[in-house]
């Protein structure tokens, strides 16, 4: 069985789902969540035309002769009287610009008592005021659907009085950890056991993506403990994912079980990818079902190829992928390799990514505080310390194409 290119296996994955259904939220529970319905503007921004600056509102065609004070203009208590000519108002950053008034002249540039302010620079016509719908108005796109809301956007919804937003539903997840070896945290290791480690990391990594912990399930290597968990985790969650089982051992059944669930329709098994090569994805009719390989760095980084995408698919993010960046070696990568390689990798101080010294699949320790992988497309390499490479970053800024098509873009 030839292996399958990560950008091929994502096609296939992906368009087999369909956002979930829609539901509205109150804004401070919307944060990370994705806009199923869009935010148009419901007033001006700003509302009227207003002050930029601490200053005085007059008509700038009186130049610089001594005005007369009345009254003034702030944030929240806007001032009656119309300016005539000899006349300035007082106002304050926000305050709304009084009738008659062209110009804010700031504080800076004049001497003023309680009841006169004499100008000492001429103001120009529409000096430090803010017109009234310059940022945006009523009727305009605000946040289209499909788009993570982030704190930030979360002053633009309030600020048009909405108290709730509508967005995408988050898809229920069960994780099932397979292996004979496998026990609890908690319970003392008898020999040849370990304790089970994945499907904490992959518990995690959902909620990060935004998906829902239903159940975490361990099994042993079992064929038919495999078919029942299959069967019934499928009935119970929009996805289902295997940690461990899906290679070709005599004690791996995942992916035999997978194939007779779905009679034999794979999206596909095995990527073209290093590490986590034995990966395996299906679809039955309601749930989409991942197996991910049992060592702890390959599946770490079968999750965010393939999990995390699907899981903001589901959520209708229409950047789920992961980010790439073009950043400089801080030191050298020798050989290459036929399969696309993600190394584990951290930032440095001076903004280059350097690539841990132990890759190997295997290792925990690999795992800890790093900020993402180095991407290497196959056949490429070596690299020299300088040189540019992709860089996927932890974070939360997402893209509309897969990897591969991402580093094609990087380097042309």
């Amino acid at each position: 069985m030839s292996l399958v290119p990560i950008d091929d296996a994502l096609l296939r994955l992906l368009s087999g789902i369909k956002p979930l259904g829609s539901a509205d939220v109150p804004i401070e529970r919307s944060i990370g969540r994705v806009l199923a319905r869009p935010v148009y503007a419901r007033y001006d921004h700003p509302r009227a035309d207003n002050s930029a600056m601490d200053g005085f509102a007059l008509r700038s065609e009186d130049g610089t002769i001594p005005r007369k004070l009345v009254g003034q203009s702030a944030a929240g208590h806007p001032a009656i009287p119309a300016l005539q000519t000899g006349e300035a108002m007082r106002i304050f950053t926000g305050g709304l610009i009084p009738e008659g008034a062209d110009a804010v002249l700031i504080q800076e540039n004049a001497q003023w008592d309680s009841s006169m302010c004499q100008p000492e620079q001429p103001a120009q016509p529409g000096d430090h005021i803010r017109r009234r719908a310059e940022d945006f108005a009523e009727g305009d796109l605000l946040i289209g659907p499909g788009y993570p809301l982030r704190s930030m956007d979360l002053a633009f919804v309030a600020g048009q009085g909405l108290s709730d937003v509508t967005v995408f539903q988050r898809p229920s997840v069960i994780i099932i950890a397979t292996g004979d070896e496998l026990v609890a945290p908690g319970i003392p290791l008898q020999r040849g056991q370990i304790h089970e480690s994945n499907s904490f990391m992959i518990a995690a990594q959902v909620e990060e993506a935004g998906g829902e912990i239903v159940e975490r399930i361990l099994i042993g290597d079992d064929r038919e403990a495999t078919q029942r968990a299959l069967q019934q985790s499928a009935a119970r969650a929009d996805l289902v994912i295997f940690c461990g089982g899906a290679s070709v051992g005599d004690h791996d059944h995942v992916v035999d079980c997978l194939q007779e669930h779905t009679a034999g329709k794979l999206h596909f098994y095995k990527v073209k990818m290093k590490p986590g090569k034995p990966v395996a994805a299906a679809q039955t009719k309601q749930t989409t079902i991942l197996c991910l390989p049992g060592n702890p760095a390959s599946s770490a980084v079968a999750f965010e190829q393939f999990v995390r995408p699907c899981i903001r698919t589901f959520q209708g993010d229409l950047r789920p992928h992961r980010r790439l960046e073009s950043r400089p070696l801080a030191k050298a990568l020798k050989g290459r390799s036929n399969r696309c390689r993600f190394l584990r990798a951290r930032y440095q101080d001076d903004g280059r990514v350097c690539a841990l010294e132990k890759q190997s699949s295997g290792m925990l320790s690999s795992l800890i505080a790093i900020d993402g992988f180095i991407m290497i497309p196959a056949n490429c390499g070596p690299f020299k310390e300088g040189d540019s490479v992709a860089f996927q970053a932890f974070g939360d800024a997402g893209h509309h194409q897969p990897p591969e098509a991402q580093w094609n873009a990087l380097f042309p």
